[in-house]
């Protein structure tokens, strides 16, 4: 299995909702499908600048998988939002 790519801007948004919106790092975890150790290191990548976060997150390169596009509105996307694992090792 490839390791996932997020972007700098679903990591961003994915802090926001932990840190402005009061989400749990486990909800959030669940919701976005990233596990809540990651999480937790964005949280603490991102500190008190977020301008400075997440330097070498940059746009993937053609053919590479990346997770977490951004809606309209600058939230995150349902489809990122709603990611829930569908592979063979899914807990039923």
């Amino acid at each position: 299995m490839e390791r996932r790519k997020f972007t700098r801007e679903f990591k961003l948004e994915a802090v926001k909702l932990i840190q402005e919106r009061g989400v749990t790092v486990a909800q959030a975890g669940r919701d976005l499908g990233v596990h809540g150790t990651v999480l937790r290191r964005w949280v603490q990548e991102c500190g008190a600048d977020s301008q400075q976060a997440f330097p070498g997150d940059l746009a993937p390169l053609n053919g590479s998988r990346s997770y977490g596009r951004v809606g309209p509105k600058g939230g995150l996307h349902a489809a990122a939002a709603s990611h829930r694992r569908t592979d063979s090792r899914q807990i039923a």
